[in-house]
């Protein structure tokens, strides 16, 4: 077999195609928006003959402390001898490249699954991206799936429609001031931010030239009420980022944005909508609990992908790693619980 790199964005493209459902994250348009926060980014591809065996778009997070080769939602791979091949090269390519440690994400459950025993050198690693998600399949006709959602969620849906929310569609910056105030009101009512209004803009703003970004806005009148990131992307629509005001809370808006966002999707041709990311189901604390209460309402199925994996290259280095990663996460978890008692208190 042969590891070359592709730098041709149509080959790209024509690769990820064979593949069954691949995730946006190995798109060409995510590896031209790592580029823009400088992460040195890289296509390989494994093949016998013509044929492509395995594929991974990954790049290069260097931060203050640590320095680490990164393949998320992937890699993708045909066969076990495709996979060994691929991780083989990624290995080296983290020594290469002076990382502390390759950092893998795989995409198919099954499959990954049992090959796992491929991992030789690779340990357990807490996951970056959401590791249980909640997918609606679009393959339904718009009134079954209004049918389907929560009775809740159907009655705010149509409490949203008599306060005449409105819902614009933009692939433009005109209106992200808009949506940068109803992050800013989220992150404070939430008491914890996830991603930057900077970043966000400067990720939609790639996303959007790729023409596989749109910027969901709900209006009650003229005021912006909820708002909302959507990627389209090889037939799954994904709900990224979303933000809301207490008002829009209240008359329904974000139900009634997302609710558009699926109808979009499906006019567009979309199979399935991903909410991209909810709690475990043993974690009823976790800092995900209230939104995954709210994506539940519209009904669809929980999928789990399979664990994260590091092959450490400094153990010393990638040890200090887990430590700072496991601090961290034991904050945000700290604030979360915090305004979950301060809800039930209220109750």
């Amino acid at each position: 077999m042969d590891v070359v790199e592709c730098r041709s964005e149509k080959q790209w493209d024509e690769v990820l195609a064979q593949f069954t459902d691949p995730p946006f994250l190995q798109s060409w348009a995510w590896g031209e928006f790592q580029k823009k926060l400088e992460n040195e980014t890289f296509r390989i591809l494994v093949k016998e003959g013509r044929r492509v065996e395995a594929a991974a778009q990954l790049y290069i997070v260097r931060s203050r402390f640590f320095t680490f080769l990164y393949c998320p939602r992937g890699p993708l791979a045909r066969n076990k001898e495709g996979l060994k091949e691929i991780l083989t090269f990624l290995r080296t390519k983290a020594r290469e490249n002076g990382a502390d440690f390759l950092f893998i994400e795989p995409n198919n459950v099954s499959f990954f699954n049992e090959l796992v025993y491929l991992l030789e050198g690779f340990v357990n690693n807490y996951t970056i991206q959401p590791q249980h998600t909640l997918v609606i399949s679009l393959n339904r006709s718009a009134d079954i799936l209004f049918r389907s959602f929560r009775k809740s969620t159907r009655y705010l849906i149509k409490q949203a429609m008599k306060k005449n929310v409105t819902i614009s569609v933009f692939n433009t910056l005109s209106r992200w001031n808009d949506f940068a105030r109803l992050l800013l009101e989220t992150e404070k009512r939430q008491k914890f931010l996830l991603q930057s209004s900077t970043y966000l803009r400067r990720q939609f703003t790639k996303l959007a030239e790729q023409k596989i970004a749109k910027l969901f806005i709900a209006y009650c009148g003229d005021i912006p009420v909820a708002g909302a990131i959507i990627l389209q992307y090889r037939g799954t629509a994904t709900y990224l980022y979303a933000a809301s005001s207490e008002n829009g809370r209240k008359i329904g808006a974000a139900h009634f944005l997302v609710w558009s966002a699926i109808q979009n999707a499906k006019q567009k041709g979309c199979k399935a909508f991903d909410f991209w990311g909810i709690a475990p189901k043993d974690k009823p604390k976790h800092p995900w609990s209230g939104i995954s209460v709210f994506k539940k309402g519209f009904g669809g199925e929980v999928i789990t992908f399979p664990d994260a994996y590091a092959f450490p290259v400094h153990a010393s280095r990638y040890k200090l790693y887990r430590l700072v990663t496991f601090l961290r996460a034991k904050r945000i978890l700290r604030i979360a619980q915090r305004k979950w008692l301060s809800v039930v208190k209220r109750e």
